[in-house]
Order: structure tokens, then sequence, then C-alpha cells
């Protein structure tokens, strides 16, 4: 097929189709609404088969619908902005003590500014109220890989997974390539079970609010060290270095290595004073040691995290051309914000002094290192 330019909005929504999304649904609203209408035409032109979807009365009544074709085992889409997750809430709570069946991923838009909104609020917050994993692109492309993600992640915990991209990104431009032709992932074969599960009274739910306590742990872990670690990278450069030439590590990978670099340091000295070194030696080696060990760092999320790599990359332009040579430094997105890959975070932490966030638009990563740091 090629590569072809697409807004964020519909290369989100190819995503979807190609994921196997069978229900969509949602209600319009600045900067989410392309999504819907990119199904729909690719419905309407046979490129989306076996897929329904609609505009809905409101958002309630959408996840309320999706929630139903998601007993059946199929996956499904919720689309709406910032100030439509306050018309679904109702639903989406106790959907998440009830659970899932097929993969349930809310695409929400977030609007800072707003330049299109009556709020300006965080669904990063919400996502943590509710108790719901929430994924956060940089970019279009990490969006759709987020959104491939989201649907295997729902159905491996049965939980809904929000993906929460904003303005910028959803009206971004970028060429990708998607298949032509798209077909829904088939319902499993037992389809729709009748089972008092799929009703949320009070002892159920005493029991589920253990259960999502649980799984968030686990998902927390898998945010850190399993394959949805690479949407938290961690990047080390050396002074003078290029932000584009560092490796890219995974936090459980990147951990490893500063425990290797200790092991190695304590080799080190163990040789060093089984032959005889004196004080001026083992000043030496630590003065080797801590020669390019980073002690400031930057972590940052969404689309910040864009803003800060552009911006990291002017100034290596700008100090080569004035001779300067920048100092070591740690770089980290944080693309899974809830719940929090601490594992991958401490180990970014591991030795800095000093440490800048960008996010919008609550402080949300600022407090989780904030709380890390703190205990």
């Amino acid at each position: 097929m090629g590569k072809k330019l697409y807004m964020g909005n519909e290369a989100f929504a190819h995503a979807a189709l190609a994921a196997g999304v069978r229900v969509v649904a949602g209600y319009p609203g600045t900067p989410s609404s392309e999504l819907i209408e990119t199904v729909a035409r690719e419905h309407a032109a046979g490129r989306a088969q076996g897929v329904h979807v609609e505009w809905s009365t409101n958002e309630k009544a959408a996840l309320e619908l999706l929630a139903g074709a998601s007993y059946t085992g199929a996956r499904v889409l919720f689309t709406c902005k910032q100030v439509g997750l306050n018309v679904a809430s109702d639903a989406l709570m106790s959907l998440n003590y009830i659970g899932v069946k097929g993969g349930t991923v809310l695409f929400v838009a977030d609007d800072p500014g707003p330049i299109s909104s009556q709020t300006e609020q965080d669904t990063r917050r919400f996502a943590s109220f509710a108790k719901v994993p929430v994924l956060d692109p940089s970019t279009p492309e990490e969006g759709c890989a987020m959104m491939e993600a989201a649907f295997e992640l729902s159905e491996a915990y049965r939980t809904p997974v929000i993906v929460r991209p904003t303005t910028r990104i959803n009206h971004a431009s970028t060429f990708m390539e998607f298949p032509e032709v798209t077909q829904a992932r088939p319902v499993p074969e037992e389809g729709f079970e009748r089972d008092p599960k799929w009703i949320i009274f009070p002892r159920r739910a005493f029991e589920a609010h253990g259960e999502i306590n649980e799984r968030l742990r686990s998902i927390a872990q898998d945010f850190a060290e399993g394959p949805l670690a690479q949407f938290n990278p961690i990047m080390e450069v050396s002074a003078g270095g290029a932000f584009d030439a560092a490796v890219v590590h995974d936090g459980a990978a990147f951990a490893e290595e500063l425990d290797q670099r200790e092991r190695e340091l304590v080799e080190a000295e163990d040789s060093l004073l089984a032959s005889g070194g004196g004080r001026d030696e083992f000043a030496a080696l630590d003065a080797v040691a801590a020669q390019d060990v980073p002690r400031f760092g930057i972590v940052a999320g969404g689309v910040s995290a864009a803003y800060a790599r552009e911006a990291l990359r002017m100034l290596e332009g700008l100090a080569r051309d004035a001779g300067i040579e920048l100092p070591a430094y740690r770089f980290m997105q944080v693309g899974t914000p809830f719940p929090f890959p601490e594992r991958a975070a401490r180990a970014f932490l591991d030795g800095l002094e000093n440490v800048i966030v960008f996010e919008e638009l609550d402080h949300v990563i600022e407090d989780e290192l904030t709380m890390l740091a703190g205990r």
C-alpha cells in the first residue's frame, strides 16, 4: 500500500481497525472527532469490514453500548474529549469493577490551552482516580503503537485502558502505512456467557476492589520491564554526546546496567586492594568511575516529551557551534503515567542530584517522582 499522510486522529482510527476493533462509539468533541469520522468513512467504502460504528446520544450511552459488546468478546473503542469523560464516568467506574472480556480502549483526547473546550482537565488524573491504566503518547506514531498495545493489555488484565493524546498530537500530520482493508477480529465462539459476574452488587464490588489494586501492581511491573516498557525509554547521554546516538533502555535493562557498573567498580577496587594500591590509586579509580556519570536528569511525558527532544537537539547544535561541551545527562519519557513505572523511575533517579520535569497539564509525573525520592 505504501505510506500516506494522515492526521493523528486518522492514524489512530486506522491503528484501531488494524488491531481488529469491532464496535466503535462515542460523542463528538474537538480534538477527538476525526477518529470516528475516519472509521465511518472506511466502513462506508467497504474497507473496514465487520465493524459497527456510531455517534451515540452521549458519552455514557456510548460506553454502555461498548461494555455490552465487550462482554461478548468483541474488541471495542470509545472516543470522546476530556470533558466527555465526565459524562461517561458513572459507567466507567462500574465497568472497571465488573471487568471486560474483549479489549476495551477509551480514546480520550485532552485539550491543553484549552483550544476548544470548557475545561483544561488532565485525564491522567482521572485515570488514577478511576484506577484505570492510561497511555500517554508523544507522537502520532507512538500513539498508534499504544493503541494496539492497549487492546492487548485490556484483554490480558480484563480492564478498560485509556489512550490519552492531546490536541497537538490529534491534529499533527505524519506519514504512516496501514492495511488497505481490515477485518474486525471474530467474536469468540462462546460469545456472551450468562454469569452473575456481569452484575455489580456490593459483595462483588468488595472483591473487585482488591483485584483492581492487585492488577495495577502487576501492570506497573509490566510498564517497567515487560513489552510495554518500550513506552518508558531511558537514555543516558555522555558529556558532549549526541542525544540521537544514546542507547535506549527500558527500566529493567537500565537497572541491570547500573548494577553491572557497580559490580565492575567493586571488582576494580578489590583488585587494586589485593595489589597493594595506595590512596592515590583509589582516588584515580574513583575519579575515572565518576567522570561521565550524569548528575542531571530530564523527565517528560506526552507531547512535552516531543518538545523536550526537539529542544535538546537544538541545544546540542548551539553548543557545538559555540564550542561548548554539554554535561552528561539522563532522559526518560514516561508514556505510562498510571500505574506509574516505579522500578524504571528508581533506576533513572539513581545517582542524580537534579531532575527537571516537562509535562502538561498537571504535575502528575512530578508528584510520582517526588514521592519516590522521599521514600
